[in-house]
């Protein structure tokens, strides 16, 4: 019998609805189950990043008429205003960092603060490179100080329950971040808990053993158990795995947007020559890895994006027999930041850019390709899918896959790039990759139903949980919740007016 903490930390959102239902199944497991609850001493989360006190009342209230009856009388609720510390003026802490580097490694109590206020400013924003001028202070600040609240608090509670297993949902952001360090630095075993699934409004879970969702041996493991559980035969998990591929390349669902929507198939840049060595490199949106740390900050070659691109045609301008082309991806083209814009400044005659506006087919220069180099995003494995080498200078989710290159210095990107027919490293793994995406014999969650249905208010799309009801009515909740963010975001005021671009 393990005593557990579940921290729900955005109600009234799936990742609070999410660890509700985890929190019963540890509970029937036989558990002693803390169900430790967001409220408005916090002031702020995820989904009320503007921290505007009245729309946590209106959250607090919706999260109380979903939930009525259906959390057991044996599992304790707990209050996270009973355990906040008001006074945090520590005179031995500081909030302290002159630089982006200096906010990521910024701890309290020797527990990483800084990662998780720069990973939710990062979501909101898309801006990895934020300047630290008064405004961006005072909002990632804010960030800081809950962050530092919630340790004193979890690790009270950790002390006076004797916690010996936490579920808390992603692991990523400000409110969650702390708490999987805490997991982490006090040895204490934990579950990120996640959605995953192909249906854009069918949610299954995918969770996570000590470890955060994007950690790629996890994701290996998580593929490989799903395949070698499955009931299907092996050629229809195959033809399943295959299908994430295909689909993609045809502009089908996948459970992710579909960037190349607006190309025209098989459209080519109108410089592609034959008798060169066409080497396309698809970039990925900077923002994307910034803030997850780990193996996603020590494995890469190097620091940007655009540094190794423009070390990569320097180093090859006095080749003629290579051309290099550019992909940037579709999901910047409404990106104004440097790492975007920047990419057009670059002025090579061995380099065409094809930018993210394009209408030129990402799968037919992928076709077209003798090489393909890539920055982890999921243009590799597709790639590899096609029987291309890849080369992948960072690490990404299908690192454990082994279908691609993982050069470990810049040598050894030389030597790849120098080997005239570099082998693919395609082998039948990557069916697993796909399949973990397409499959529907994943878990489905049992004690709350955490489908969408999507509402039409006011012109608006509304996207709520099928559990979420009041009087019995999905859509009366969908309205009271549309209408209650309106008055809280009119008649209350935002501690911040904007969040600093």
């Amino acid at each position: 019998m393990a005593n557990v903490l579940a921290w729900n930390a955005i109600k009234c959102q799936i990742h609070g609805a999410i660890n509700l239902d985890e929190s019963i199944e540890q509970s029937l497991k036989g558990n002693n189950v803390f169900l430790l609850d967001c409220d408005e001493s916090l002031g702020g989360c995820w989904s009320n990043i503007k921290f505007n006190k009245s729309f946590c009342k209106l959250c607090s209230f919706l999260d109380k008429q979903t939930r009525k009856n259906r959390i057991p009388d044996d599992i304790t609720i707990l209050k996270i205003k009973d355990y906040i510390h008001n006074d945090i003026k520590n005179s031995s802490f500081q909030l302290c960092y002159n630089n982006i580097d200096d906010l990521k490694n910024l701890e309290y109590k020797e527990i990483n603060i800084g990662f998780g206020a720069y990973s939710t400013y990062i979501d909101f924003t898309r801006n990895p490179n934020p300047g630290l001028d008064t405004e961006h202070r005072k909002f990632l600040n804010k960030l800081l100080i809950q962050s530092i609240q919630l340790i004193d608090a979890i690790l009270d509670i950790i002390e006076k329950y004797s916690i010996d297993y936490i579920v808390l949902c992603n692991g990523r952001f400000f409110s969650l971040r702390p708490v999987l360090e805490i997991a982490k630095k006090l040895n204490i075993p934990y579950l990120t808990t996640e959605v995953c699934g192909k249906h854009p409004d069918i949610r299954y879970k995918d969770y996570n053993f000590n470890s955060i969702p994007h950690d790629a041996e996890n994701y290996k493991f998580k593929c490989d158990s799903l395949w070698d559980h499955s009931k299907l035969t092996e050629s229809e998990k195959v033809s399943v795995g295959k299908s994430f591929f295909e689909n993609r390349r045809k502009k089908k669902n996948t459970g992710d947007k579909i960037y190349t929507a607006s190309q025209t198939e098989g459209l080519l840049p109108s410089d592609i020559n034959d008798h060169k060595e066409n080497i396309v490199i698809f970039n990925s949106s900077e923002d994307e890895f910034s803030a997850i740390g780990g193996k996603f900050e020590s494995i890469k070659l190097f620091n940007s994006q655009i540094e190794g691109i423009k070390a990569i045609v320097d180093h090859y301008s006095g080749d003629s027999s290579k051309h290099f082309y550019l992909r940037i991806h579709p999901n910047l083209k409404k990106i104004t930041y440097s790492y975007h814009k920047d990419l057009y400044k670059l002025n090579y005659p061995n380099l065409t850019i094809i930018g993210a506006d394009s209408n030129i087919d990402t799968y037919s220069i992928m076709e077209k390709a003798d090489k393909v180099i890539v920055y982890g995003s999921t243009a590799g494995i597709e790639a590899s899918y096609m029987k291309k080498a890849v080369i992948s200078l960072r690490y990404c989710m299908y690192y454990s896959f082994n279908i691609a290159y993982f050069p470990k210095s810049i040598t050894e990107l030389w030597h790849l790039i120098d080997t005239k027919n570099l082998p693919s490293l395609f082998n039948p793994s990557i069916y697993r990759y796909g399949f973990y995406i397409m499959s529907d014999e994943h878990e489905r969650f049992k004690h709350f139903n955490v489908d969408f249905l999507n509402y039409k208010i006011a012109n608006n799309n509304v996207k709520i949980m099928k559990f979420q009801k009041i009087l019995g009515s999905n859509k009366l909740f969908a309205y009271i919740y549309f209408i209650g963010k309106k008055i809280c975001s009119i008649l209350f005021k935002d501690n911040f007016k904007e969040i600093p671009q």
